[in-house]
């Protein structure tokens, strides 16, 4: 089953809802970051409770992995931005309506275009912590050194150690036909549409995913955290590829907003 081997970085009671594979949501072997150095992350809220993380688009759209917010009601569902502390300050806006890529997939044995849309009730007011990213043009090479962020568990298991405030970490990107080989074993196949990143003793955890892979030179978004086979383990994690699904987000947001 694949929720023997993923965490994908969501708490555990919205994993299991969704029968995905295990995945882990907090920064492992991070350190703080204030919110002005990375302004376009927000954190996902159901209730006014953390979840997952994201990515600011523009103004009134929010980047995010599917598998954070498939099935979810819209009643509750909210973003924070501005903000270091996921439960205190900055912007609090009402999620509106959610898209998911038509073909996200979420099996036992792959995790295809893990991506959503997420339309706010209002707009966000931009300033020196609230900040759209731009996104990549191309998808990252092998050695690529990127930025992941969040609000995850600071330990793989048990996930207990939660903080309030915002963490980073580095990683590199590895050749993808390694990082394929390295999984195939497991009987789990790579998404086609997505890049593998790994640090020795670092990464993303469970409530981290949904939440930004950005290039450091220059700052671009690469990537949304998606799935980890254990929480700084031997493997790499694996990221929603952004430059080979921007056609389909700049497609989805101007669709919305033509019909609307």
């Amino acid at each position: 089953m694949l929720e023997k081997y993923f965490i994908v970085l969501c708490t555990a009671a919205l994993l299991s809802a969704e029968g995905i594979p295990e995945q882990q949501e907090r920064i492992i072997g991070g350190d703080y970051v204030p919110i002005e150095d990375v302004p376009w992350q927000v954190a996902l809220l159901r209730n006014e409770k953390h979840f997952c993380g994201g990515s600011i688009y523009n103004q009134r759209v929010i980047l995010t992995a599917a598998h954070c917010v498939k099935g979810k009601k819209l009643r509750g569902l909210s973003v924070r931005a501005g903000s270091a502390l996921k439960n205190f300050g900055g912007q609090l806006v009402s999620v509106d309506r959610v898209i998911l890529h038509q073909d996200y997939v979420s099996s036992t044995d792959t995790l295809e275009n893990d991506i959503a849309v997420l339309f706010l009730a209002s707009p966000l007011e931009l300033g020196p912590t609230v900040q759209p990213i731009k996104l990549a043009e191309e998808s990252p090479e092998p050695g690529t050194n990127v930025l992941v962020t969040g609000w995850g568990a600071l330990h793989d298991r048990p996930f207990l150690f939660f903080k309030e405030i915002l963490l980073r970490t580095i990683l590199t990107i590895v050749d993808r036909n390694e990082c394929f080989e390295a999984y195939i074993a497991d009987n789990f196949a790579i998404p086609v549409n997505a890049t593998c990143a790994y640090a020795i003793g670092r990464g993303a955890c469970r409530l981290d995913s949904g939440g930004p892979v950005v290039t450091l030179h220059p700052q671009r978004l690469i990537g949304i955290v998606s799935g980890v086979h254990t929480c700084a383990g031997e493997l790499p994690e694996f990221h929603t590829d952004v430059a080979a699904l921007k056609e389909w987000i700049i497609n989805t947001v101007e669709t919305y907003y033509r019909h609307k």
